[in-house]
């Protein structure tokens, strides 16, 4: 059986099928004892010198191990895509030194899980694969000769002697690079607000969720054991676009974005949740006073004018604060205690930040802008 076909490409399959072929005519020329020797060993030697070429000239990667899982056989697709003397790797490792350990210890335990029988972290977990057929999971980060690594699809298959014992294991290897690179561009746009590249309610959702779960574990009492939230809005954001126009506007929220950044740990999340209004979340707080730190800090870097174009204009914002668990246990809680505050900032005249107070009712006055 052959593990991770569904994701090699046809002409690969091919390969692996035209050598399953030529496996199987070898076994049946040994099995032939009865017939004329001369003709079985001419024979064998053919689809051996075919078995060969086929290796010798895919256009992927292909290694081949012997039943140890000692490597005997490289092919110059491999040898580049692996960036590996083929003398470096004949005769002296096994497919193991390709591998990122890390992700073999974990598919060893996935397969152990599977199988309901201890898989061990080796050339076991490659047998297990090709034994696994189509189900086994076929992609990898393999580890090339310099160092570096390369995302990569990996088919595995058994081979098997003229009796049908095990003989070694035939690896052929795709490079994913590119899939992967435009997947994480996709996932990306998906997660990402398009003008600022800030995360979006989604990625907010998931980082704020993280969050949480390790204050949760941390406790409220220990360092670290606080999350804040902070909803931002911007003060007369509608009286730029009026003015200046929306390009103007986009570049204001850019600029804004940016220095947001800048105003917090490099592990901390801004986010954009719509028009000029603006979340962060503070993870590994230690007290209510950490956010309101935050607060000052966002309002000092907002304070300097902007130069937008060829018009200068202020980013004033008011802040609300919300932190977990003096004033909210719920995502959703906090993001909407945190507007409240928020409002509260605006009635109290703008520009500055705000605690939630839990007597005030929320969405007691509309929004200002």
């Amino acid at each position: 059986m052959t593990a991770g076909l569904e994701a090699i490409p046809e002409a690969a399959r091919g390969a692996l099928a035209m050598l399953a072929q030529a496996r199987t005519r070898v076994g049946r020329s040994w099995r032939a004892r009865a017939g004329d020797r001369l003709s079985d060993a001419v024979e064998l030697a053919r689809l051996v010198a075919f078995e060969r070429s086929i290796i010798a000239h895919s256009p992927f990667a292909t290694l081949v191990t012997d039943a140890g899982g000692t490597i005997t056989s490289v092919n110059d697709a491999a040898a580049r895509m692996l960036r590996y003397e083929r003398d470096a790797l004949v005769g002296r490792v096994t497919p193991l030194v390709l591998l990122e350990p890390s992700q073999l210890v974990a598919r060893a335990a996935a397969l152990s899980d599977t199988r309901h029988e201890r898989v061990d972290p080796g050339v076991g977990v490659l047998r297990a694969m090709a034994e696994c057929g189509p189900a086994g999971k076929p992609e990898w980060e393999l580890v090339r000769g310099d160092g570096t690594r390369l995302h990569a699809a990996l088919a595995v298959s058994a081979l098997t002697t003229g009796a049908g014992a095990f003989a070694g294991l035939l690896l052929i290897a795709y490079d994913i690079t590119d899939r992967k690179r435009a997947e994480a561009q996709v996932s990306h746009r998906a997660d990402h607000d398009p003008l600022t590249g800030l995360p979006t309610r989604r990625l907010l959702a998931d980082r704020l969720g993280a969050a949480l779960a390790r204050a949760e574990q941390a406790g409220a009492d220990a360092a670290g054991g606080r999350v804040g939230v902070l909803m931002v809005d911007l003060d007369g954001f509608k009286r730029v676009n009026d003015e200046f126009g929306h390009t103007i506007g986009d570049a204001l929220l850019c600029a804004v974005a940016d220095r947001l950044r800048r105003a917090v740990r490099a592990e901390d999340t801004v986010a954009r949740i719509g028009g000029d209004e603006f979340v962060v979340v503070l993870g590994d707080l230690t007290t209510v006073a950490d956010a309101e730190g935050v607060a000052r800090a966002i309002e000092h870097a907002l304070d300097g004018p902007l130069l937008l174009g060829l018009e200068q204009s202020l980013a004033r914002a008011s802040v609300g604060i919300c932190v977990y668990p003096d004033h909210g246990r719920t995502a959703d809680e906090l993001l909407q205690h945190a507007d409240a505050a928020m409002y509260g900032a605006k009635r109290e005249g703008r520009h500055g930040h705000r605690n939630f107070v839990a007597d005030v009712p929320l969405g007691e006055a509309p929004r200002a802008a």
